[in-house]
């Protein structure tokens, strides 16, 4: 079999390179005392937010140059290094979105999309940006503009108050939490009195 058609056979994932450091980064925090970690006995730790992540995100690819211009010039303008800030000035009708994203190196970052395709008004800013803009992949979970005003005055151990980001870390926290409390429900029903069939 010629490499060519071993190449043919194989499915590429374009998200797969994210994917991976993400996975390499869950496995550092949960195997070493890493710096920035919570502590020890804490409920929740960093790789259990980089373990959920990895269960929620959603996978997209490239950025839609046309869409990010027209925010950039009717809208706001935004500025290069503050992708948090410029996405949530963003016109409110676009979602907020916060994960990884890669054109060369996964990097943390902030989005805006709509109907499904990403607006990113940081990256339409840098011109080897937009010249590969449909081959950039973003893997990211939508936070709602709700969670983001509720949190935007408060300190937390991953963001200081009256910063624009990142949301991502709380957010998860936020629904780890929502999901343990489901769970203990769950269980907690196992002892409910059954009802009594016809």
């Amino acid at each position: 079999m010629t490499t060519e058609a071993i190449t043919e056979d194989i499915e590429v994932n374009p998200h797969q390179g994210v994917i991976d450091y993400l996975e390499i980064q869950a496995k550092m925090y949960r195997e070493q005392n890493v710096w920035g970690d919570l502590p020890k006995d804490a409920p929740i730790r960093v790789a259990d937010i980089y373990d959920w992540f990895l269960k929620n995100a959603t996978p997209l690819t490239g950025m839609d140059v046309e869409l990010a211009d027209n925010q950039i010039n009717h809208y706001y303008q935004p500025e290069i290094k503050q992708c948090y800030y410029n996405s949530l000035m963003a016109h409110p009708d676009l979602e907020y979105w916060e994960g990884w994203a890669a054109g060369i190196i996964p990097l943390n970052h902030a989005w805006n999309v709509q109907d499904g395709t990403v607006v990113d008004t940081t990256w339409a800013l840098l011109e080897h940006q937009r010249e590969q803009a449909e081959h950039i992949v973003y893997l990211g979970i939508k936070i709602p503009r709700e969670f983001i005003v509720s949190q935007l005055n408060h300190d937390t151990h991953f963001r200081q108050a009256s910063y624009a980001g990142p949301f991502l870390w709380d957010y998860a926290v936020k629904c780890i939490i929502e999901e343990k409390k489901q769970n203990v429900k769950n269980c907690e029903s196992y002892f409910a009195p059954k009802e009594e069939s016809e």
